[in-house]
């Protein structure tokens, strides 16, 4: 019974989202409730997530320089710093910091909302909750994890480049230049679809 109830499970998840985008396309929600849900989603979790990118950079320019300067290969923390924080550490990271702060207070509000009656009320005053309730953390999510995924790999980078440069010694030049050479807009680009999977 346990494969049929997961997906029974995925059905149902795959139904709301179904939904929730059927509700945004024939009514969009106000743009005062999308907004208040993006500062909730975004602005509040740029310390969370600045202060968990700039670690990881950290920590992978010292693993890094520490194993590729007996080889000789010092010059390339910097590339792999980059592409590390860029293709996969990036938006994993800030998938687990954004879920563990946003999606655990969303969960326990709606949830409190449910137990206490609030949604029932909203249905008896012809208030759509999907409309009004998961719509706007919907698209506040689509739209702020891609951003608050590149400035975590920012602050990863910045992160690398503090330990490499006035820890290390190593050149600014040297961090800095395989960049953009070896960073493609394809990296990029992989790195948004990743947040959304992983969103």
């Amino acid at each position: 019974m346990k494969p049929f109830s997961i997906l029974a499970t995925f059905g149902d998840y795959l139904a709301l989202v179904v939904r929730v985008i059927w509700v945004m396309i024939r009514r969009p929600p106000q743009f005062s409730l999308v907004r208040n849900q993006m500062y909730e989603v975004g602005v509040l979790s740029l310390p969370v997530v600045a202060i968990t990118g700039f670690c990881t950079g950290m920590v992978l320019a010292a693993q890094a320089f520490f194993q590729l300067s007996d080889k000789g290969l010092a010059s390339a923390t910097g590339l792999m710093v980059t592409k590390a924080m860029l293709v996969e550490l990036g938006p994993v990271l800030t998938a687990f910091m954004v879920t563990g702060r946003v999606g655990a207070a969303m969960c326990a509000e709606l949830g409190t909302m449910r137990v206490t009656e609030q949604i029932d009320a909203l249905r008896s005053m012809a208030v759509d909750p999907l409309r009004y309730l998961v719509a706007p953390r919907f698209i506040a999510g689509i739209s702020m994890l891609p951003l608050l995924t590149i400035f975590s790999t920012i602050m990863g980078i910045i992160g690398g480049y503090v330990v490499a440069v006035y820890y290390y010694g190593m050149a600014p030049n040297t961090f800095l230049d395989p960049l953009p050479i070896h960073i493609k807009t394809f990296d990029f680009i992989i790195e948004i679809i990743a947040k959304l999977l992983r969103g």
